[in-house]
């Protein structure tokens, strides 16, 4: 056992194994040091000499709780509610934007009731505006 002025101890094992008890860092009972002492052979300790102040270890200093992470957590009702409806209706402007491609694609050139890609280039803006609020969304709560 390496013994220090400060209370400081190092037992060392027959199997290399090390505890190193520091007063400084935790708290340890003096009773609990004079125990250990006793229980050591003299012949098998060693007096360090005293160490330096700057040597002792310290605690470190309190700091701040570490802010806790925001990318999860609980999402507010309102964040729920627009990204549900934005995704529906994004999702069935989306379908009705694939009617009207089917549509358009399926017409012959002199037929009478032809609609044309105006119907189907509409609902794919419709459709990207519809998506735009769940984007908005996501993106702001991936930010945080």
């Amino acid at each position: 056992m390496m013994t220090w002025p400060d209370g400081a101890r190092r037992l060392i094992g027959d199997d290399g194994i090390v505890v190193h008890i520091e007063p400084t860092l935790w708290q340890v009972p003096s009773d609990t040091i004079a125990y250990i002492d006793r229980l050591v052979p003299a012949d098998r300790i060693i007096r360090m000499p005293a160490r330096t102040p700057d040597q002792i270890p310290q605690p470190p200093e309190p700091q701040a709780p570490a802010a806790p992470a925001t990318t999860g957590g609980v999402w507010s009702r309102g964040q729920l509610i627009g990204l549900i409806l934005s995704l529906i209706a994004g999702v069935m402007m989306l379908c009705l934007g694939a009617l009207f491609v089917v549509a358009a694609n399926q017409e012959t050139p002199d037929s009478p009731d032809k609609i044309g890609w105006g119907p189907a280039i509409f609902s794919a803006v419709c459709t990207g505006i519809l998506f735009l609020p769940a984007i908005l969304i996501l993106v702001k709560r991936r930010r945080r």
